[in-house]
């Protein structure tokens, strides 16, 4: 992450030809832990009113530092008093389940392999691309 570092950096003092080396920038340092620096790079790459999918992850981003290294970039639930397992009773941990923009139970998924990411993927984007279509007129 220290070259990657040292590369964006130094594709950003010739200029703004690469627009995504500041959001590069940003990542790579959130990836070594340094949030502070992390978030003020990607909050200068948002005020340069840049389009793309990465303004929106890197909104995210700075709101959760964390999602950066630990690669989920959907809203966790901790749910200690356990009201939420109670109601999807989950066999197992970790357990995933998708509900729609309806709040219906769409699929469920527990334990963990190398195909959950690519289950999680395919799923989400089903669902949020049927959310979509719902609400457009």
């Amino acid at each position: 992450m220290k070259e990657a570092e040292s590369e964006f950096r130094a594709v950003l003092a010739l200029g703004n030809a690469v627009p995504l080396a500041r959001y590069n920038l940003g990542l790579a340092l959130l990836k070594q832990v340094r949030d502070d620096e992390g978030v003020q790079e990607l909050t200068t790459f948002i005020s340069e009113k840049r389009t793309g999918p990465e303004v929106q992850n890197a909104t995210q981003y700075v709101q959760n530092p964390r999602r950066v290294r630990d690669r989920m970039l959907w809203p966790q639930i901790f749910d200690n008093p356990q009201r939420i397992g109670r109601v999807y009773n989950p066999p197992g941990l970790p357990t995933y389940v998708i509900v729609d923009h309806e709040g219906i139970s769409r699929g469920t998924r527990t334990g963990w392999g190398p195909d959950i990411e690519n289950w999680l993927r395919s799923e989400l984007a089903k669902y949020v691309n049927a959310a979509a279509k719902s609400i457009t007129p």
